[in-house]
């Protein structure tokens, strides 16, 4: 195997753990995820809300968003707000859109590798995680009136 094939398969491998990772942090938070309804709310110790969206679901997949209500008036504070695709049977979640923007690749090509933007979509799914993260340890959890 070549040096470049064998990169490649270490970024995988590196790639996939983030998503596993993911998926374990959803879990925690959203005890449940496949059979969500098709809007639910997070409340946290810090008041604010996340709300959580049913976009799609199939047999082994389902898509979800997650807006955060920081509740500011600011124009330079944005909520944010990613799309996510959680694959049950291999137990992966992937983020395929973050504000908005869901056209962005692995890597990008040597031309562009210069831009800070180089690996987008690792950066992405490593903010989702920071974001499950910071919402446990901000106790957000299920509101019971959503469930309804």
């Amino acid at each position: 195997m070549r040096l470049y094939d064998q990169v490649r398969v270490r970024r995988f491998y590196s790639w996939a753990r983030v998503y596993e990772i993911n998926y374990r942090l959803l879990l925690k938070l959203i005890p449940g995820i496949s059979e969500l309804p098709d809007e639910v709310l997070l409340l946290g110790d810090d008041s604010y809300a996340v709300t959580v969206s049913v976009v799609e679901r199939c047999r082994f997949t389902t898509s979800i968003t997650l807006n955060h209500d920081l509740k500011s008036h600011d124009i330079f504070v944005v909520n944010p707000s990613v799309k996510i695709r959680i694959y049950h049977d291999a137990r992966l979640a992937e983020v395929v859109a973050c504000q908005q923007g869901s056209k962005f690749f692995a890597v990008y090509p040597f031309i562009l590798a210069k831009v800070p933007f180089q690996n987008e979509k690792r950066d992405v799914n490593l903010f989702l995680r920071e974001w499950l993260n910071h919402c446990l340890t901000q106790g957000y959890r299920l509101e019971s009136n959503s469930l309804l």
